[in-house]
């Protein structure tokens, strides 16, 4: 057998609580923070026991024990000096290592307490979500912006034209757009002598709605999977669909996409018109 060291110094740890032990033969002392250990854990008899548990592992030898404990609270401080022993042990004592790990005495507990983070109230624990306040936010919300445009509004009211003219180009260079395209409108200002200038608007439509007028009766088949194909409607919707005409096949759509489907739907045998 290999010769023992003297003694030997450990750190045992446990949450915040730092144990730094020296532990050499002896008559068995052990001083905590210069107190006994029973002074150090007095009216803690648990706490005194956990300390005293690695000792049990070893009888037929005795040891002087120093150790400084800082950090944590007293429980910690007792699982922290438990760690710092028992390491010292199996340092003086290599072959009873495996008393230790069978006992668990040699494992380090990691585990500590989650920060609070910001915005909860406990690590991980939020707020109870509150639907009624959400919506209480939602409704000032609009109250505010209602009574925004409403001022906006009465003051676009009280504009004379040339006043309007240079809001206009003064939006159109703010916010580098042009006016005369947006919406699809164009506005032109016409003047005449001894008559006020007037603003006309000039808008051109941007969407077309496609309408089936009528279905040749020897080609309503061919109709019925022309309009289940453009719809994505069932069979039964798509019949129920074609016994009541006129109807909207495409409501909304840029006016190539609405030529595409009166082709398909005057292809396979109906009368379709674009509004």
């Amino acid at each position: 057998m290999a010769d023992l060291p003297l003694f030997a110094k450990t750190v045992g740890r446990r949450k915040t609580a730092v144990a730094n032990l020296k532990l050499v033969p002896g008559l068995g002392h052990v001083n905590v923070n210069g107190y006994s250990v029973t002074e150090f854990f007095l009216g803690h008899l648990t706490r005194f026991q956990r300390t005293q548990k690695p000792f049990h592992m070893l009888t037929r030898q005795m040891f002087d024990v120093d150790v400084r404990v800082r950090g944590g609270g007293i429980q910690r401080k007792a699982d922290a000096f438990q760690l710092a022993l028992a390491r010292a042990l199996v340092r003086m004592r290599p072959d009873t290592k495996h008393l230790f790990r069978e006992y668990s005495l040699l494992t380090c507990d990691s585990r500590k307490k989650e920060r609070r983070k910001y915005g909860l109230k406990k690590a991980r624990k939020a707020k109870q979500f509150s639907k009624r306040l959400y919506n209480f936010y939602l409704v000032i919300l609009y109250f505010f912006m209602s009574q925004v445009t409403e001022e906006i509004l009465e003051k676009l009211k009280t504009l004379t034209l040339i006043e309007a003219v240079e809001l206009v180009s003064q939006i159109e260079k703010t916010f580098s757009v042009d006016a005369s395209i947006s919406g699809g409108g164009v506005v032109t200002i016409s003047a005449a002598s001894g008559v006020d200038s007037e603003v006309k608007v000039e808008s051109e439509k941007a969407t077309f709605d496609v309408v089936l007028e009528s279905i040749d009766s020897d080609k309503r088949v061919a109709v019925l999977k022309a309009v289940r194909a453009l719809t994505n409607l069932g069979l039964k919707e798509a019949k129920d669909f074609c016994s009541s005409l006129p109807k909207v096949v495409k409501e909304g759509v840029s006016k190539d996409d609405a030529e595409a489907v009166k082709r398909d739907l005057e292809k396979s045998g109906s009368k379709v018109t674009i509004k």
